[in-house]
């Protein structure tokens, strides 16, 4: 069926069968959700931070009462749902992360991601690229000293790190974006 395009919803409960008795096994999980309850504490006293100085900015940062990690063996380091607050992180059945050793980069990095999705990413329709870039910036501008091994990746303009120098640059992250694009 999948090489004639013809799966449909009469086929959902016989995948979902296959996917859980062949596939599926909740111990490949269980090192890497353990790593992400050791960081549970960081991770709230970050959130916490965040809440604390957004209402400060020129944008606004759109945070989540709740946000719920995903893990999965398979697809990008991490990615995140900006409409339902949900990170999912990439693991292996060792609990080891695809680009760093500490969750709590990763989950940071996506909360960022979801938090300046409709304030400054859509707004200015930001390349990938771009994106990256700030979402990095803004991670070890708010974060250098709980997160001391994040690290900024190398893609985007790199002329935007003139304009993002001091934790204070958040707080006009906005206009600095602004004036960004329209150079």
């Amino acid at each position: 069926k999948s090489k004639d395009s013809a799966f449909g919803n009469e086929d959902f409960l016989a995948i979902y069968k296959l996917l859980k008795t062949k596939y599926y096994n909740k111990g490949n999980y269980s090192e890497a959700q353990q790593k992400v309850e050791n960081q549970k504490d960081l991770l709230n006293d970050l959130i916490g931070q965040l809440e604390t100085e957004k209402k400060e900015w020129d944008w606004k940062f759109k945070t989540f009462d709740k946000y719920k990690v995903v893990f999965t063996l398979y697809g990008t380091g991490g990615s995140y749902d900006p409409d339902e607050g949900i990170i999912t992180l990439m693991t292996n059945t060792k609990g080891e992360f695809s680009k760093y050793e500490n969750p709590a980069n990763t989950i940071m990095h996506e909360i960022t991601h979801m938090g300046m999705q409709d304030a400054i990413i859509q707004k200015y329709s930001l390349t990938h690229e771009l994106k990256e870039r700030l979402v990095d910036h803004f991670v070890v501008l708010m974060f250098k000293e709980q997160l001391p091994d994040y690290e900024i990746q190398n893609m985007g303009d790199q002329s935007l790190d003139k304009q993002l120098k001091k934790k204070k640059d958040i707080k006009s992250l906005h206009k600095i974006v602004a004036d960004f694009i329209d150079k």
